[in-house]
């Protein structure tokens, strides 16, 4: 079998399992006569960031104990629990840490023991499990905290590419698929944002723990409220805010407007009918070009379904009284009109928030039709009307 490299592995384990005890010293060996029982793969690191970054440990399966790691220095132990994967982790530095796991490890998975035996056998774990993988990682860290300096060389599948800039590698990686499991040939040199301070990468732990300092990118969501006469609400959700967020609004790709995490903002703005892409872009710090998530909007506007109840006064009977009853009277404006054998004769309106529904009115003889209106919603919906027919002697 070949090397499992994991670097910080441990940290994955933890989080993966109920471990319990200590690392039983007895235990440590030199792998000399022992190299052929080491593996190796990139998905362990793929593991290991994964739950080295995440508060939503999965649950899909756990690490079954006793196994065996293997340091940078050529020591194996064997860790028989929680308190000796503690010891370990405490005890890694950036030159005696933990880069082999010995296989086959056993693993529990819904309640069934399987036995991970082969670099394949992670993989399909990783896959099942839905386990993102570490290349999707690093790629994402072309705008954050700090990016690969280029060119650098990989490794996948045995064959050596040599990758020029970001661009190649996302086109690498997009034409390969799931078969893009690439190995870093180290060292590698970074450059950190903030200061451009060039850093020489020796190996996945120092790379590793480099990521792990950087705060992740905010992830939003947008959370649409539809008002009325076109206006729209919308305001940016994160479901976790590690430290202080600013994002931007864009609509169909037109740069709207910024606001912060810091204080309660929401954009409201009043769209036409038609398709509207609303897009989110969210920074922090430690992320330069900004995380973005879109959602589709499609703005239609129905007639609004009016109505009112009427009240003739008990002291006068030529007096009226008339309360608008309908779902949005506190959301759109409105105007209550009086007509008189069919002519216009009185204009009231109401404004969203500012009015209180009611409308009084004093009758002389004659044949009348009081309505609430509302024109101009759309043009398929020129005027949206209700009306009540009232005679007076």
């Amino acid at each position: 079998m070949k090397i499992l490299r994991l670097s910080i592995i441990l940290l994955f384990i933890w989080a993966l399992g109920c471990l319990q005890g200590c690392i039983d010293v007895d235990e440590l060996d030199f792998p000399e006569d022992r190299s052929d029982e080491i593996v190796q793969t990139l998905d362990v690191f793929t593991l290991l960031n994964y739950y080295s970054v995440s508060d939503r440990p999965n649950t899909c399966f756990s690490i079954v104990f006793p196994f065996e790691l293997a340091y940078n220095t050529g020591i194996i132990i064997s860790i028989e629990d929680l308190d000796g994967l503690s010891e370990a982790i405490e005890n890694q530095s950036s030159t005696f840490y933990i880069e082999g796991v010995i296989l086959p490890v056993l693993v529990n998975k819904d309640g069934v023991l399987s036995s991970i035996e082969t670099d394949t056998d992670l993989k399909e774990l990783l896959k099942t499990c839905e386990i993102p993988r570490l290349a999707d990682y690093l790629s994402d860290f072309k705008s954050q905290c700090f990016e690969l300096v280029f060119p650098i060389m990989l490794v996948n599948n045995r064959d050596t590419i040599e990758v020029e800039n970001n661009d190649v590698y996302h086109d690498l990686k997009s034409s390969l698929g799931n078969d893009f499991s690439p190995d870093l040939l180290f060292p590698i040199e970074i450059e950190l944002f903030g200061t451009d301070e060039l850093l020489t990468v020796t190996n996945y732990y120092q790379l590793l723990q480099l990521i792990n300092q950087c705060v992740p990118c905010p992830e939003g969501s947008i959370l649409i409220n539809p008002e009325y006469d076109g206006r729209y609400t919308f305001k940016a959700i994160y479901d976790r805010i590690d430290a202080p967020i600013s994002y931007k609004w864009y609509i169909n790709e037109d740069f709207i407007r910024e606001a912060a995490t810091s204080k309660d903002d929401s954009l409201v703005i009043e769209l036409p009918e038609g398709e509207f892409e609303i897009c989110l872009q969210s920074f922090n710090a430690d992320c330069n070009a900004g995380t973005i998530s879109c959602r589709i909007l499609t703005v239609d506007r129905p007639c609004p379904v009016l109505f009112f109840e009427k009240e003739q006064s008990s002291t006068n009977p030529l007096v009226y009284h008339f309360y608008a009853n309908f779902e949005l009277q506190n959301e759109i404006s409105f105007g209550w009109v009086v007509y008189k054998n069919n002519e216009f004769l009185f204009f009231e309106e109401e404004f969203p928030g500012e009015g209180d529904g009611k409308f009084t009115f004093e009758f002389t003889a004659g044949s009348y039709k009081v309505c609430l209106e509302k024109e101009n919603v759309n043009q398929n919906c020129q005027l949206a009307q209700y009306c009540t027919e009232i005679f007076i002697q």
